[in-house]
This record gives C-alpha cells, sequence and structure tokens, in this order.
C-alpha cells in the first residue's frame, strides 16, 4: 500500500496474518516472500516441480478474485481513434472496457495496476519498474500492463486521472501517465493542479485546446468514480494494488522480486529464455 516502503524479499519473518496458499502434498522449488502494507499482507512467490502451473498459487491468502475482475486475454490492440480513447504510442492499446494497456495484448501474464497519481509507491511502479519492464518482459511479449484509476488521496488525484484520460484521448495516455508520475515526485515535485496538468499537456505535445476542453468538461469522471467503486467492492484497501492474472497483492514490489516471480511463471507455463 501506499504507506509501505519497498522491502527486500525475505527479509522479515512472517507476520500473524499470513498464509501460504498451496495445495496438499506440493514441493516447493522456490518461495520468496515480500512483507508489504505495513506487515498485514504478504506476497507470496511460490513454485510447483512438476505439476500444474502456478497462477492459482500467486497473490494474498484470499481466493483469486473472479475472471471478469481483470481483462479478457488476447485483447486486441485498438486503432488510434482520439475520440474512443485509442493509442498512437507504439505497443499500448485499450481494453475492451477502455482501460489503457502496455505491452502485447496476448501476454501471458496481465498486471491491473489500481493506482493513485498522488501515491509514492505508484510513482515507484511508474518511474522505476515500468521503465524496466519495457525492456525486458514487456519488450518480450510476456507480460502487460493494465492501468486503473484508484483515486483516493483526494481532488489532486482525480484531476490527474482526468487529465491523463484526457491524453488518452489524443492517444498518448501513456506518455502523460509518464510526465504526471514524474512532476509529483522527487526534488522538483509539483502540485498536480488544473494549471500544472494543463501546461503539462502542452510540454508532452498535446493539442492544447482539445485537452483543456476535455480536462474542464469532467467528463471522464464517472469512469474514475466507478473504478474506485469497484476497487472498494473488491476489498482492496490502499495503492497500488495488482491483480496479477486476476491474484491480489499490493504495496511496493522491487525489480527483483517482480523478475523472479515472472520467472516462475515462465518456467511453469514452459516458455523459452528469460529476458
Amino acid at each position: 500500500m501506499s504507506r509501505s516502503k519497498p522491502v527486500k524479499a525475505a527479509s522479515r519473518g512472517a507476520g500473524k496474518d499470513s498464509a501460504i496458499v498451496i495445495g496438499p502434498g506440493l514441493l516447493l522449488g522456490f518461495l520468496a516472500l515480500v512483507l508489504l502494507a505495513g506487515g498485514t499482507t504478504w506476497l507470496l512467490i511460490a513454485r510447483e516441480r512438476g505439476l500444474a502451473p502456478m497462477a492459482g498459487a500467486v497473490g494474498t491468502a484470499a481466493t483469486a478474485l473472479p475472471v471478469d475482475a481483470a481483462p479478457a486475454d488476447n485483447v486486441a490492440i485498438t486503432p488510434a481513434d482520439p475520440v474512443s480513447g485509442g493509442s498512437v504510442e507504439p505497443g499500448t492499446g485499450v481494453t475492451p472496457e477502455g482501460d489503457p494497456f502496455i505491452g502485447a495484448a496476448d501476454a501471458p501474464v496481465t498486471i491491473v495496476e489500481f493506482s493513485d497519481y498522488q501515491c509514492p509507491n505508484c510513482r515507484q511502479f511508474a518511474t522505476v519498474v515500468l521503465p524496466w519492464l519495457k525492456q525486458t518482459w514487456l519488450a518480450q511479449g510476456f507480460v502487460r500492463v493494465v492501468f486503473r484509476d484508484f483515486a483516493i488521496r483526494g481532488d489532486r488525484s482525480i484531476d490527474a486521472a482526468r487529465a491523463a484520460h484526457c491524453a488518452g484521448e489524443q492517444g498518448r495516455f501513456w506518455s502523460y501517465h509518464d510526465a504526471v508520475f514524474a512532476m509529483a515526485g522527487g526534488t522538483s515535485a509539483q502540485p498536480l493542479d488544473p494549471e500544472n496538468l494543463e501546461r503539462l499537456a502542452g510540454e508532452e505535445g498535446l493539442d492544447p485546446e482539445a485537452f483543456g476542453s476535455c480536462f474542464r468538461s469532467g467528463r471522464h469522471r464517472d469512469r474514475i468514480d466507478a473504478s474506485a467503486a469497484f476497487a472498494y467492492a473488491q476489498g482492496f484497501e490502499g495503492t497500488p494494488t495488482y491483480l496479477i492474472n486476476g491474484r491480489k497483492t499490493q504495496g511496493a514490489i522491487e525489480i527483483a522480486d517482480w523478475d523472479r516471480l515472472f520467472r516462475l511463471y515462465q518456467q511453469d507455463l514452459g516458455q523459452g529464455a528469460t529476458p
């Protein structure tokens, strides 16, 4: 969750709320527990040797969410269409539900990220993990990332989410998403107020008139509120929360732990060489 800091794998013992989701008689080929969310939630990475794929063994102690909680697999990339929110950025697209994604549409591993632009750990994913993913697992076609709004830190979070969707109307959701997270953090951090968000649109090469009209209309507020309502209905408590092939985990996760997780998925799915 947004309060936590990245913690290296297996750096502390199991907390009282931790649990291991493993069926009877399984041999563990690999086990790494990452302490997340102030000691209340654990990410389990477990591998079964010679048995079924591990998709059902990754996540929190809770049962996997329903299949329709995550976007469908094999979704075709939406052609560029500023009105409907298509993408002109290579390697990106929009799901049938209208959620922007980056990576191969048929990637075997889908991360659905519920995020807030003012969340420090969401910024860690956007500015540290995602650039690494673009060079490795996304480039290989093994992982894709779907973005969902969970704007829970006040009006500035909602303004930033609306602005990103307005950028998406011009096919530039991901570049603007990256720029907002960069603007929100670091030594030169700036508030995500309407003036800065509109100025940023111009700096990112968006049509300022079209962006301003969209932003001031507030027309993406309903989708942002609906995404938050879905997250709350699923019991999500903070940001970032991830659904990894439908399994939930949350908090800041270091690159090394993401890499271990994807390598285990790759082995169990019988894929070839790693990035």
